[in-house]
C-alpha cells in the first residue's frame, strides 16, 4: 500500500465552515488513520494539528496527503496567521508520522510546536482518533522510521535518516560524494521558494557533512575540498535565510496587538487610529519585503492580503 495515494479529501476552503468540518472530520480520517496503523504500511504520514481549533478542548489534526492544507499550516497558521485573524501559533504543528516497531504511532514535528499532554487532549477530542490510536502514541525529533521489508524499500523518501545515507556509501569518501549530492539538489530550489522545513534538513545534512569531512583522511580531503567550499557556500546562504525567517516571526507578532487595539477603537479615523493603522500597515510591508529577500513567495501573499484588508 502507498501512502500518496491515501488522501485527507478536505481543502484550505473547508475551514471556512468550522462547524461542517467538525462533522466530516472523522470520515476524513477513516481511510488514511487504517493504512498508517496497518503494521505493512511502513511510510511516513504528513499530519497537521491544532490545539482548540473547534473549541476550547476539541481539537483539529488531518493524517495523510494534503496539499492545500500543509501548506496553509506551514505558510500561516503556524505563524499565527490565520483566516479568521490573529490565532495562537503555540497550538499549531504539521509535520510527519508513522507506526514504529513497538505499534505505537510516532508524531514528529516539523514546524510549529507539540506538547504530549495537548496532543493526547487533541487524539481525545476526534473520536476516531481516541478510538484507534487513544493513548498509544509519542512525540518524537529526528527519529528514522523503521526499516520496510525489501519489496517496499523503493517507495520510502530517500532522506529518512543522514548517518544511513553515509554507511550506504560504504566508505567516508563515498558518503560524502552521495550526501553532498543530496545536498545541492534539495538546495536548487530554496533558491525559487524558500520552504522552512526543507531548509532545516538541508542544514542538518550540511553539518553532518561537514562533520564527516573534517573527521576524514587527508586524501578524503584534498579529493573533496572544491565540494566543501560549496557546502560551506550553501551553508551561509541557508543560514541567512533562516536567520530572516525568524526575525519576521519577531516582527510579526507583537503587529497583532496592535491590530486588537486598532480594532478596539471607537474611531478609527482619529488620530491614534491613524497612527496604528500607519504602523500596523508598515510593519507587515516591512516583513513582506524580509519574505521577498528570502523568496519566501507564500508569506509575501499571505501578507499582502493582510494590507489589503487592512487598508479595506
Amino acid at each position: 500500500m502507498k501512502l500518496n495515494g491515501l488522501k485527507f479529501a478536505a481543502k484550505a476552503k473547508d475551514f471556512e465552515n468550522k462547524e461542517q468540518l467538525k462533522k466530516n472530520l472523522d470520515t476524513l480520517l477513516k481511510k488514511p488513520l487504517k493504512a498508517l496503523l496497518d503494521p505493512a504500511v511502513k511510510e511516513k504520514f504528513t499530519f497537521c494539528y491544532e490545539v482548540d481549533y473547534f473549541g476550547q478542548g476539541e481539537g483539529f489534526m488531518s493524517i495523510g496527503k494534503t496539499v492545500e492544507i500543509q501548506k496553509m499550516y506551514k505558510a500561516k497558521r503556524s505563524k499565527g496567521l490565520g483566516h479568521e485573524g490573529k490565532i495562537d501559533k503555540k497550538k499549531v504543528a504539521y509535520g510527519e508520522c508513522w507506526l514504529n516497531d513497538a505499534g505505537v504511532v510516532a508524531f514528529n514535528p516539523l514546524g510549529g510546536k507539540i506538547k504530549q499532554m495537548q496532543l493526547k487532549s487533541v487524539i481525545k477530542s476526534i473520536k476516531l482518533l481516541k478510538m484507534k490510536i487513544g493513548v498509544n502514541f509519542e512525540v518524537v525529533k529526528g527519529a528514522p522510521l523503521p526499516e520496510a521489508p525489501a519489496e517496499t524499500v523503493a517507495e520510502i523518501p530517500a532522506d529518512n535518516d543522514t548517518a544511513d545515507s553515509l554507511a550506504d556509501g560504504g566508505d567516508a569518501a563515498e558518503g560524502l560524494k552521495s550526501l553532498s549530492e543530496r545536498i545541492f539538489k534539495a538546495f536548487a530550489p530554496l533558491q525559487k521558494q524558500f520552504d522552512r522545513e526543507v531548509a532545516d534538513k538541508v542544514v542538518a545534512d550540511l553539518k553532518s557533512w561537514m562533520s564527516t569531512y573534517k573527521g576524514s583522511e587527508d586524501a578524503v580531503k584534498a579529493a573533496h575540498k572544491d565540494i566543501g567550499a560549496k557546502v560551506q557556500k550553501v551553508g551561509g546562504y541557508l543560514k541567512k535565510a533562516i536567520q530572516v525567517d525568524n526575525t519576521i516571526d519577531k516582527v510579526i507578532d507583537p503587529l497583532f496587538r496592535s491590530i486588537d487595539q486598532f480594532n478596539n477603537l471607537a474611531d478609527h479615523s482619529n488620530e491614534k487610529g491613524q497612527q496604528l493603522k500607519e504602523a500596523i500597515e508598515k510593519g507587515f510591508n516591512d516583513a513582506s519585503k524580509m519574505a521577498a529577500n528570502i523568496k519566501d513567495l507564500e508569506l509575501v501573499e499571505v501578507l499582502k492580503d493582510y494590507v489589503k484588508v487592512l487598508k479595506d
